[in-house]
């Protein structure tokens, strides 16, 4: 974690470029889990 807040302040450029998919991963799966909750209910 330490070692991810450091590249991060040093590289911030290449940091976004390569979280951007994992985010966009993230955002698509919690969003199905979203409509699959408010479809249960």
């Amino acid at each position: 974690m330490m070692l991810g807040l450091v590249w991060m302040g040093m590289y911030p450029q290449s940091f976004l470029d390569l979280s951007q998919p994992v985010l966009a991963q993230l955002l698509s799966s919690s969003q199905g889990v979203v409509s699959n909750l408010a479809g249960i209910q």
